[in-house]
């Protein structure tokens, strides 16, 4: 589905089938062909002629100069509010619109963008729409199972899913449909994951923050490396009659030790604990800030789109026995567009740099800011950061949207969000007011747009969040 702005043009069609689309009604507005259009695309547009008004969906054809009415999504015709087709007389008006029924379904769209809430589930459970974007736990003794959705069937687009109980957690694929690949995906106890779906919307797809090894040897023997002869074996049921599989001690001193951690909100230097082999980090960007909005006369509106999340995720195992510490960076949170309908700035990046790996989670993209017009417009989000030589990535910021016509209107775009942080959420005024963008909350969030609408007034864009990072110390 594609918009097209400033497009509003004369139509000399009758009848109630395609319609040949003219002039521009005046040089201040584009034919579909000049706003952008290309045949094949699908849009939302309006016909309005002698008091009767059609809201349609159709398809771009000739060149840009038709349209069909495939679908009408609300009509009022003599006064009557329906679904019917306007029999055109040969004198209406047609422009393109981006309609309540689209907008209302921008978090549908978004799948991300709403707060990280976990809801724990102690049997078999049939996910839902309404629980995208949310984490559902397992906690059962015995298996359970989550069924997907059906993949085209869902407007939603993110699912988070983790393991705490004691019996297997089991994603299945709704019938045929596969799971990155198979019908069903099992995780074991403290393992976790989150599903989304192809850019076909034909199979879920998988991201696995936490997967126990499973591929281990049949056999281990350990050896005292001061008496050669005195032995540990370990042996498995399935060792195929004749094999061994030895596993030798290293030639140091070894030390079984539980994990620790070191987090870190700040920037700063991890020391490498006395006995630590691995570690391996989890972290997140600085969020970028909202758009700003600056006022103008009456009759005009603008909002900042929201600032993106900055980058989370995990990083494979880091071996540390040849370095004594690394260089922690943590990437602060974007700034919110000035009032003047300045662009929200980019947050910074966090870093680990310990001179043999350089690992980045990248800061989100700040929103962009506007200025106030007498039309419909947008601002658009900042994208989310992303990772180098690490898998991460986070949410973008939503777009704003905003009317200047008579009862202005202005609504700033919600910030983007990751599992360490929610996205602010979206200001919005109606006919007279302004109103600063909301700061992110949690780690590495975005800040929202900030909005104007009728007066002269400005917005500042909301402030994304610092970044953060855990590092997860392995011994032995």
């Amino acid at each position: 589905m594609k918009i097209f702005d400033r497009m509003r043009v004369v139509c000399e069609t009758t009848g109630q089938g395609t319609i040949t689309l003219g002039a521009a009604v005046s040089p201040n507005f584009f034919t579909l062909e000049e706003a952008g259009a290309v045949d094949g695309d699908e849009t939302f547009f309006v016909i309005e002629e002698a008091g009767n008004i059609e809201i349609c969906t159709g398809i771009v054809g000739s060149s840009a100069t038709t349209l069909t009415r495939a679908t009408v999504h609300r009509s009022k015709i003599a006064g009557i509010v329906g679904t019917d087709k306007i029999e055109l007389g040969g004198d209406a008006v047609v422009y393109c619109v981006d309609p309540a029924l689209w907008l209302n379904d921008i978090e549908a769209r978004a799948g991300l963008l709403k707060v990280l809430t976990e809801t724990i589930k102690t049997d078999s459970y049939n996910v839902t729409d309404d629980d995208s974007g949310g984490l559902l736990t397992a906690n059962k003794g015995t298996s359970m199972t989550y069924t997907l959705p059906a993949v085209n069937g869902s407007k939603r687009n993110v699912h988070f899913f983790r393991n705490i109980g004691l019996g297997d957690m089991v994603i299945d694929g709704n019938g045929a449909e596969t799971v990155e690949g198979t019908t069903t995906r099992t995780y074991k106890i403290g393992e976790s994951c989150m599903v989304y779906k192809n850019a076909g919307k034909t199979a879920w797809r998988v991201f696995d923050f936490h997967r126990i090894p499973t591929d281990v040897p049949d056999t281990m023997t350990f050896s005292d490396p001061a008496s050669p002869t005195k032995k540990a074996r370990i042996d498995a049921g399935s060792v195929t009659g004749g094999q061994t599989r030895v596993l030798n001690m290293p030639d140091r001193d070894v030390t079984l030790k539980a994990p620790t951690s070191q987090a870190f909100a700040a920037s700063g230097t991890w020391n490498r604990p006395a006995g630590c082999t691995s570690v391996i980090i989890v972290a997140v960007g600085g969020g970028g800030g909202g758009g700003g909005a600056d006022g103008q006369s009456p009759g005009q509106a603008a909002a900042g789109g929201g600032g993106g999340s900055g980058a989370w995720g995990m990083s494979s195992v880091v071996s540390v026995l040849s370095i004594a510490s690394s260089t922690i960076t943590i990437g602060t949170g974007g700034g919110g567009g000035i009032g003047t309908g300045g662009n929200g700035s980019t947050g910074g990046d966090t870093i680990w740099s310990d001179g043999t790996n350089t690992l980045t989670w990248g800061g989100g993209a700040g929103g962009a800011g506007r200025t106030a017009v007498n039309a419909w417009s947008a601002a658009a989000g900042g994208a989310g950061g992303v990772g180098t030589n690490v898998i991460a990535a986070g949410a973008p910021g939503l777009k704003s949207m905003y009317a200047g016509t008579a009862g202005p209107v202005a609504m700033g775009g919600e910030g983007g969000s990751n599992p360490w942080g929610a996205g602010a959420a979206a200001p919005s005024t109606v006919n007279n007011g302004s109103g600063n963008g909301n700061a992110g909350s949690g780690r590495g969030s975005g800040g929202s747009g900030a909005v104007t609408a009728n007066v002269a007034g400005n917005g500042t864009g909301g402030a994304g969040t610092d970044g953060y990072m855990i590092v997860y110390e392995f011994y032995g």
